[in-house]
């Protein structure tokens, strides 16, 4: 397995608290005063995905000492064998559940970003924009991660939580670039008249 989701976390929250500052200065604007309610709505759910991956940062390392700590345990008799097989299991679904909600939060982020474009006044619609291409480049990042750290023939037993996770991961993906370029295009319409 592989630790390091930390570029994709601070790439992801980077996103998230540029989402955030443009709300907030839309609902400083006076002459935006109609959409203050959805401006406030998304910046309060950017500053909570900004904690949340906080949280995932902290994630990071205490997933790899968890994964270090499996492959230490003995294996002199099967039942050492036994629990630290089960152990590298545990530290491989952690190290691949990690990355994903990184992903799915960034996505979010994605998500906002788009809400936010049609609001944000045309000073400050350019930072939309960055954070679009941040966010799109943390899922990218974080899910490479998740790759890494699913095995291509997993164990019967391991079978349908894989099968969620890469269902997960296509979810995730899906029309990921199309809302990036929509976004884009929104900002370039806007940066252009």
């Amino acid at each position: 397995i592989t630790v390091g989701w930390l570029p994709s976390v601070l790439t992801a929250a980077s996103a998230a608290a540029l989402v955030a500052m443009v709300a907030a200065l839309t609902e400083a604007r006076e002459e935006r005063r109609e959409h203050w309610p959805h401006a406030a709505k998304i910046r309060r759910s950017a500053d909570g995905i900004c904690h949340v991956l906080q949280e995932a940062a902290l994630e990071d390392a205490a997933s790899f000492r968890e994964y270090l700590a499996a492959l230490r345990l003995q294996r002199d008799t099967d039942e050492q064998r036994s629990a630290r097989r089960a152990a590298r299991q545990a530290a491989s679904r952690r190290a691949t559940e990690a990355p994903l909600g990184v992903a799915r939060d960034a996505r979010r982020v994605l998500e906002m970003a788009a809400e936010l474009a049609p609001l944000a006044h045309s000073q400050v619609v350019s930072d939309v924009a960055a954070a679009a291409q941040l966010a799109r480049a943390a899922v990218a990042a974080a899910l490479v991660m998740v790759r890494v750290n699913l095995p291509s023939r997993p164990s019967g037993s391991d079978e349908p939580f894989y099968a969620t996770v890469r269902a997960s991961m296509a979810e995730i993906e899906s029309q990921l670039d199309r809302r990036t370029d929509d976004v884009q295009k929104h900002v370039q319409n806007m940066i252009q008249n």
